[in-house]
């Protein structure tokens, strides 16, 4: 799931922001170099939080989930210079695109923060902090228990006998009832 929405952030940004590079953050951040004339734009899944359980028993785990993804946006300059964007021009254009974005299954996507991270090589890096709220529900394994065939209730006017054919494979219930 989580690679989804990375990509359908990826995607999102690469639709609303022209002329700038766009991808997931690297494995390997240490070797990371930005080439891009303009603006780099990195998304990176940060982790989730979950509500304490909402069901009962017997039911799938069902939570609320809250996720982050930070993304980064890595320019040459910080502000407008000779007719180029900088840095806060392009977390403008991020906050723009992606807040109130659905990715599906998921509640509209809202910021939370931005900040300034680094100047590194004469490359300025900034963050933005963006989260959403999914459903998370747990795989649900049923206990196997044995099928009750036959009952008799014993009463004021003699023993009531029931008896069920079941075929599993059908999950047909035929019911006979006798009194004695």
């Amino acid at each position: 799931m989580i690679e989804v929405w990375e990509n359908s952030i990826i995607e999102r940004l690469k639709a609303k922001i022209e002329n700038v590079h766009v991808q997931s953050f690297p494995d390997n951040p240490e070797s990371f170099q930005h080439h891009h004339a303009k603006c780099t734009i990195l998304v990176q899944y940060k982790g989730s939080n979950y509500s304490s359980e909402q069901t009962f028993e017997n039911d799938p785990v069902c939570q609320d989930r809250e996720s982050k993804f930070v993304i980064y946006v890595i320019t040459k300059n910080l502000s407008r210079l000779k007719g180029h964007y900088g840095n806060y021009t392009y977390l403008d254009e991020v906050k723009k695109a992606l807040t109130g974005f659905k990715i599906h299954g998921s509640a509209r996507i809202i910021p939370v923060e931005d900040s300034f991270l680094d100047n590194i090589k004469g490359t300025w890096w900034y963050a933005i902090l963006f989260k959403f709220k999914t459903t998370s529900v747990g795989v649900y394994e049923t206990e196997e228990l044995p099928v009750l065939t036959k009952q008799t209730y014993k009463g004021p006017l003699g023993d009531t006998e029931i008896i069920k054919e079941v075929n599993k494979e059908e999950l047909v219930w035929n019911i006979y009832i006798t009194v004695h």
